[in-house]
C-alpha cells in the first residue's frame, strides 16, 4: 500500500477525477509525474460515488481549486498565495 500526500489542492481533486477517467494522463500525480498510488485504507475511498459521473477537464479542475478563494473575507486575502 502506498500512503500519499498532496502538496496542492488540484493534485487532490485531480486524483479523485481518476475513478472516471480512462485517460493514461489522468492516471498520473503532477506533483511526482508517475501514476497515483493506491490509498493506504482503501476501505475509505468511495469509488461507487467516485465512479459515477463525467471525468473532470482541466478548467473544471481549475475552478474546483479557484472555488474556496471566492468564501475568503477580505481581511484575510493578503494571507493567500498568489
Amino acid at each position: 500500500m502506498h500512503s500519499q500526500v498532496f502538496k496542492d489542492l488540484a493534485t487532490v481533486v485531480t486524483f479523485y477525477s481518476t475513478h472516471n477517467s480512462l485517460a493514461d494522463a489522468a492516471q498520473v500525480n503532477p506533483e511526482t509525474g508517475q501514476p497515483f498510488g493506491f490509498p493506504s485504507v482503501p476501505e475509505t475511498l468511495a469509488v461507487k460515488k467516485l465512479t459515477h459521473g463525467p471525468a473532470l477537464d482541466d478548467r473544471r479542475v481549475e475552478a474546483l481549486v479557484a472555488s474556496p478563494n471566492t468564501l475568503i473575507d477580505a481581511r484575510y486575502e493578503p494571507l493567500l498565495e498568489h
